[in-house]
C-alpha cells in the first residue's frame, strides 16, 4: 500500500491529476481482477512428488499481478527521461518477488505469467485512457510535458539490454564458479529452471513494451 501511494502521488506532485487517476484505477482494477478470477477459475492441481500442495484458486498470482501493477505504473508516473531505466528497474523487482514465492512453492510459473498479463492489460487500458484524455484536453494540466529532446529507440531499450546482459553474465559466472552444482541442480529441476528463466524474459518484455506504448 505504501508503495501505490507513493508511486499515484509523483505524478500529483508533478501537476498531472490524469496520470495520478489513471494509476490509482490501474493499480486497483488490476488486483480486483485477479481476485475475481482466481475462485472463478479454480480447478484442483496436479502436486509432483515431495512438494507442498498449491492452492486450486491460484491463477493468477495476485502477488505477481501486484509486484507487476507497481512496476507498470512506476513506469506511468515517471518522467519520460527516467522511463526506460525504471522499466529495467521495475521488471526486476517484479521478477525478484515472482521467485521469492515460487521458491515457496505458492505458484506455478503459469500463475505468474497470468499475474503478469493481468496487470499488463490493466495498464495497457489505462494509457489507452490517458492518451485519450491528453488529446481532448491538450494544453491543460492533463498534459504531459513534451521532453526537450526525444530519447531514441537505441537509448530507451539501453536500461533493458544492459539489465539481460547482466543476468545472464550472472548466471554465466555461476556456471563458472560452479559447473557440476549447476548443471546437477538444471537436470534434477528442469521445469524450474526454464519456467523462471521465461518469467525473467516475459517480464523484461512486458515493462519494456510499456514503456516503448509511451513514446509518443
Amino acid at each position: 500500500m505504501l508503495f501505490a501511494g507513493v508511486i499515484v502521488l509523483i505524478p500529483v506532485m508533478r501537476r498531472r491529476p490524469g496520470a495520478a487517476l489513471t494509476i490509482a484505477a490501474i493499480l486497483l482494477g488490476a488486483n480486483v481482477t485477479t481476485q475475481l478470477l482466481k475462485p472463478l477459475l479454480a480447478e484442483p492441481r496436479a502436486v509432483p512428488w515431495g512438494i507442498d500442495p498449491i492452492s486450486a484458486a491460484a491463477w493468477p498470482s495476485g502477488h505477481a499481478t501486484a509486484a507487476m501493477s507497481l512496476a507498470l505504473c512506476s513506469v506511468l508516473a515517471a518522467p519520460a527521461r527516467l522511463r526506460p531505466l525504471i522499466a529495467a528497474l521495475g521488471a526486476a523487482f517484479a521478477v525478484a518477488v515472482s521467485y521469492s514465492f515460487l521458491s515457496l512453492s505458492w505458484h506455478y510459473p503459469s500463475d505468474v505469467f497470468g499475474g503478469f498479463l493481468v496487470a499488463t492489460v490493466w495498464t495497457l487500458l489505462g494509457i489507452a485512457a490517458l492518451f485519450s484524455l491528453r488529446a481532448r484536453f491538450a494544453g491543460d494540466v492533463m498534459t504531459e510535458e513534451v521532453p526537450s529532446r526525444r530519447t531514441s529507440m537505441g537509448e530507451a531499450l539501453r536500461p533493458s539490454v544492459a539489465a539481460l546482459l547482466g543476468a545472464i553474465g550472472l548466471a554465466g559466472l555461476l556456471a563458472v564458479a560452479h559447473p557440476h552444482a549447476v548443471v546437477s541442480y538444471a537436470q534434477a529441476h528442469t521445469a524450474f529452471v526454464v519456467g523462471a528463466s521465461a518469467i525473467a524474459a516475459f517480464g523484461l518484455i512486458l515493462a519494456t513494451g510499456v514503456m516503448l506504448a509511451l513514446r509518443r
